[in-house]
């Protein structure tokens, strides 16, 4: 027993176990394929529920900024930095989708290979083990589903990667730098702001002043190039945000008001008129609170990012799949960590959970398009495939925040009592 301790360390189970699913994931797709037709093998929680869909998230964001008027014309809710990132790929694809698309592919590729060798080399990483975290990436779901999908969060993913990895170098110039990083990634999507939260714990108050307005600053700065003014361009753009926030996307939506919008649809309740909303919305911000508090007094840095992280997820609506990524920041901290604990093996429980590729099924049937975006005029007969992952990637998500800052809590009061 002490044998088996000693060399099926906690990298090596949640290697062999994420492993298992995946390839049980690719038993499946293989036998979807025999059985049936690629339609259906793409009706699933990881991949879109069009073929013909895939990698639009990449070209309707060149497209939104085509015509340099996102947000009037195209009702957009990207944050205007996106139109900066998505520059060089909007001027090809004016001409060809195909190329536009490679050099996406090419460069964050070379982006993320970037990343991952960096991050080797500061926490000197075995060839195993970092081989290991590769796998285990590049398997998961909302790995694959980001690249489906062709999504510009990759960028955003990079560059608070980045940050994380720089902010703390004794380097002036590069700890500089990687407040603009940061600053790139909450300009581009908003959400990674909470990873500031490595500054607050530190009391880095002029570093955190910096970050924050770096991030305006560059935030704001792209509506000046847009159409129809500055000013015009705020408004719309906050209006199609919050239009976006209230959207409905119970396939590929893994936040906490999606897990009680599933819940609600499972066994046939309005979910806004029954009062499921208005309760998930006070659970949702009491646990906002929640890991807020335990984020601070977090002492285990892998803790602080799994909060932090699974802020911008299961606190938004609607938080897709893909950014579900994040949670990868933490991940890598947990197994990175030497000492472990016998409730740190129902956390990789729950990592696994979120992370997983392979489909447990649909819950009860698909649910329709129309049904779920009734602003949608036409009858589509496509279906957003509503499989159990969903629901077990939010609920994971939720209990992952839930007993992480519970944890800390009682470990707060418990050093509290003792001092």
């Amino acid at each position: 027993m002490n044998k088996f301790k000693k060399y099926l360390n906690v990298v090596d189970l949640f290697f062999i176990v994420a492993i298992a699913f995946a390839i049980f994931w690719i038993i499946e797709l293989v036998f979807d394929v025999c059985l049936s037709s690629p339609h259906t093998l793409l009706n699933n929680g990881v991949f879109h529920h069009n073929i013909n869909d895939s990698f639009n998230d990449f070209y309707n964001v060149n497209d939104f900024f085509l015509n340099y008027s996102p947000y009037m014309e195209c009702k957009s809710s990207y944050p205007p930095m996106n139109f900066i990132i998505c520059f060089p790929f909007m001027l090809i694809q004016r001409h060809d989708k195909y190329p536009a698309f490679v050099l996406y592919v090419i460069i964050y590729s070379l982006f993320l290979i970037g990343i991952y060798f960096l991050t080797i080399r500061k926490y000197k990483l075995s060839i195993s083990k970092a081989i290991k975290i590769a796998i285990i990436f590049l398997i998961s779901a909302p790995f694959l589903f980001m690249v489906e999908r062709g999504n510009y969060l990759v960028i955003t993913f990079c560059f608070t990667c980045l940050f994380l990895l720089t902010y703390d170098s004794k380097n002036r110039v590069i700890r500089e730098l990687s407040f603009v990083w940061l600053a790139i990634a909450v300009a581009s999507k908003i959400y990674p702001a909470v990873f500031a939260i490595v500054l607050l714990k530190e009391k880095r108050w002029l570093d955190l002043l910096k970050a924050a307005s770096y991030s305006i600053v560059l935030f704001f700065l792209p509506f000046l190039v847009m159409k129809d003014g500055f000013v015009t361009n705020v408004q719309v753009f906050l209006e199609n945000l919050k239009s976006f926030s209230s959207s409905t996307r119970l396939s590929v939506d893994v936040s906490t008001s999606n897990m009680f919008r599933i819940w609600a649809y499972i066994f046939g309740l309005d979910y806004t008129s029954s009062g499921v909303a208005l309760f998930a919305t006070i659970i949702k911000y009491l646990l906002f609170v929640l890991m807020v508090v335990a984020m601070y007094f977090s002492n285990k840095r892998w803790k602080t990012m799994a909060l932090a992280a699974l802020c911008s997820i299961v606190i938004p609506s609607p938080a897709m799949i893909h950014s579900l990524i994040f949670v990868f920041i933490a991940i890598f901290d947990f197994v990175n960590e030497e000492h472990k604990e016998k409730i740190d093996y129902l956390y990789m429980a729950l990592f696994i959970l979120i992370i997983t590729p392979l489909q447990f099924g649909f819950i009860i049937k698909p649910v329709p398009f129309s049904e779920q975006y009734p602003y949608i005029q036409e009858i589509n007969p496509d279906y957003l495939g509503l499989t159990v992952n969903v629901l077990l990637e939010a609920m994971a998500s939720f209990a992952l925040a839930l007993s992480v800052s519970v944890s800390i809590i009682l470990e707060m009061i418990k050093n509290h009592k003792k001092n």
